[in-house]
C-alpha cells in the first residue's frame, strides 16, 4: 500500500520537533498512567516491548526511560522511522533498540516473541484495523500486556472535525501545511491540524463494542479513564455529559490471557469501517441540535467553496476546540460557536 499520506500528515510535520519539543509531548503518557496507578516501569522494565506506530518516537522514548531488554519500533512511514531511528539513538545510545519500516498487518515478528506493546493513537488510522488486532495478539506472550488508545464515537469535537474534513477533502496535504506555515502556525499544531483533517482513515469506536472485541481477541481488559486535565475520558470521569465529549478517549491495559477466538465478521466489519461515529451522542435539545446541523453544513460548504479563504477561520476553530471547549466543555460554548460564524 501506499505509504504517501502517513508521510505528509504525519512523518514530515513529527520530524520538525525540537528536541524540547518532543521531550513536552511525552509528559501526556506519564500523567496518564500514573494517574490511573499503572507503572511504566513494570509495563517496560528488563521487557521486550514494541511501539507498533511510532510515529516520531514519543512513546519510544517514554519505553526507553525504563531500560527495556530490547525495543523494536515500527511505522509505516520512512520518514517517521528515519527521524525516531536519529531520535532515540542520539538519546539512548547504548540501547538494545531496532527501528524498521514495516506494515502492522503483517508483522515481521515472531510468534509470541514481545512482553508489552506500546500501541497509542494508531489503530483507528490503519488500513485494516481487524488485521492490526490479530498480528499484535500473535506476536504479544502469554500473559503479556498491551497498552491501547484508540477514539471514542460522538461528541461536539468529532461532529466538528468531521464537517472540516468533509470540507477540505480535495485540498492536498502539502497545500495545507504550506498555507498554515505562512500562517505562522506553529509546528505542533500543523501536526494536530493534519492528524484530524488529512489522514486517511480516521474511525471512532464505542466503548462497550469495542471491549467486546478485545475480551473475543483473548485479552483481558482494564479501562483507564483518567488522562490529562483536557483528555475527553477525564472529563467523561468527572461528569461531562456524553451529548458533549461522547465517549471520550479510549484508552486500556490489555493482558493476553488466552488464545483469541477467530474474529467474526461482524466485528471485522465494525473495525475496519471508515467512519467517525460522529454523531452517536446527539444534543439533547432538539432545537439546539437543528442549529448545530446547520452550523456544521455551512462550515462544510463555506470550506469546499473557497478553502484558502476559510483556513485561518478553521485553524482558530480548532484551537478554540483544543484550547476552549476541550477546557471547560459546554452547551453555552457550542451556542456561542454557532452565532459567531
Amino acid at each position: 500500500m501506499s505509504t504517501r499520506n502517513y508521510d505528509e500528515v504525519y512523518g514530515r510535520p513529527f520530524a520538525k520537533y525540537s528536541s524540547d519539543l518532543f521531550k513536552k509531548f511525552i509528559e501526556p503518557f506519564q500523567i496518564r498512567l500514573s494517574r490511573n496507578e499503572i507503572s511504566a516501569t513494570e509495563l517496560f522494565s528488563g521487557k521486550d516491548v514494541l511501539d507498533a506506530g511510532c510515529g516520531g518516537g514519543r512513546g519510544s522514548a517514554l519505553v526507553m526511560r525504563e531500560q527495556p531488554r530490547s525495543l523494536t519500533s515500527v511505522d509505516i512511514s520512512a520518514v517517521n522511522v528515519a527521524s525516531t531511528g536519529a531520535r532515540i539513538g542520539s538519546m539512548f545510545p547504548a540501547a538494545n533498540f531496532t527501528c524498521l519500516q514495516g506494515d502492522l498487518q503483517d508483522i515481521f515478528l515472531k510468534n509470541k516473541s514481545v512482553d508489552t506493546i506500546w500501541f497509542s493513537g494508531v489503530l483507528q488510522h490503519t488500513e485494516s484495523p481487524s488485521d492490526v488486532i490479530r498480528e499484535l495478539g500473535r506476536v504479544l506472550r502469554p500473559g503479556g500486556k498491551m497498552f491501547i488508545y484508540v477514539y471514542g464515537a460522538g461528541g461536539v469535537y468529532w461532529r466538528v472535525i468531521k464537517a472540516i474534513r468533509d470540507g477540505l477533502s480535495d485540498v492536498p496535504v502539502e497545500t495545507l501545511t504550506s498555507a498554515l506555515q505562512d500562517l505562522n502556525v506553529a509546528t505542533d499544531r500543523i501536526a494536530e491540524f493534519l492528524d484530524d483533517w488529512k489522514v486517511d482513515f480516521l474511525r471512532c469506536y464505542q466503548k462497550d463494542r469495542f471491549e467486546q472485541i478485545l475480551v473475543a481477541g483473548g485479552f483481558d481488559v482494564k479501562y483507564l479513564p483518567l488522562g490529562t486535565d483536557y483528555d475527553t475520558s477525564n472529563l467523561r470521569f468527572q461528569g461531562i455529559d456524553s451529548e458533549l465529549v461522547g465517549e471520550g478517549d479510549l484508552r486500556f491495559v490489555v493482558t493476553k490471557s488466552r488464545e483469541g477466538d477467530e474474529m467474526s465478521g461482524e466485528n471485522r466489519r465494525y473495525l475496519d469501517e471508515n467512519t467517525m461515529r460522529e454523531n452517536a451522542f446527539p444534543l439533547l435539545d432538539q432545537g439546539l441540535e437543528s442549529d448545530f446541523e446547520r452550523f456544521l453544513g455551512e462550515l462544510t460548504q463555506a470550506s469546499i467553496s473557497n478553502p484558502e479563504a476559510e483556513l485561518l477561520k478553521l485553524a482558530n476553530l480548532q484551537l478554540m476546540l483544543r484550547d476552549q471547549f476541550l477546557r471547560e466543555p459546554s452547551l453555552d460554548w457550542v451556542k456561542e460557536l454557532i452565532t459567531r460564524r
